[in-house]
């Protein structure tokens, strides 16, 4: 299956990444990695599993978003980085210490593995990118068709 096809089936079945078995099958973090995804497609369930990754200063932030899909969409974005962060690294992801840029950017620096990362979630979409060598950027935006 190539990387393409696995992405698509990454985003119409969370579940899929939870897989033990399936992990290895994904391609690793030592080439450049996207991953798109439906937030709302995660069950209770998974986002409860996802929640457990978060810090404490994350899960107060979260707290402040105003509306349920927010904060499902942050929970699910943040706790995935943290969880494909935590297998790259070998460390559990509650553990990874993030330091933030002046653009409020999140980097990781102190560990034995390097990875530079980027996330972004809007309106139920959400996206991760990984790059083992390089600064990576990426963004998700509302398109508003109204607009010209």
């Amino acid at each position: 299956m190539d990387r393409k096809s696995r992405l698509t089936e990454i985003a119409d079945n969370p579940s899929f990444i939870f897989s033990e078995s399936e992990w290895n099958s994904i391609p690793g973090l030592n080439t450049p990695l996207l991953i798109i995804l439906k937030t709302d497609h995660f069950s209770i369930e998974e986002q409860t599993r996802l929640s457990s990754f978060l810090s404490e200063d994350e899960i107060i932030k979260n707290r402040r978003y105003r509306f349920l899909r927010d904060r499902k969409s942050y929970i699910v974005i943040h706790g995935l980085l943290r969880w494909i962060l935590g297998r790259h690294l070998g460390i559990e992801p509650r553990t990874i210490d993030f330091k933030f840029g002046n653009n409020g950017k999140p980097s990781i620096t102190g560990y034995s593995r390097k990875m530079f990362f980027n996330l972004s979630h809007c309106s139920g979409v959400s996206l991760l990118a990984f790059d083992p060598e390089n600064e990576i950027g990426a963004d998700v935006e509302k398109i508003d068709e109204e607009f010209d």
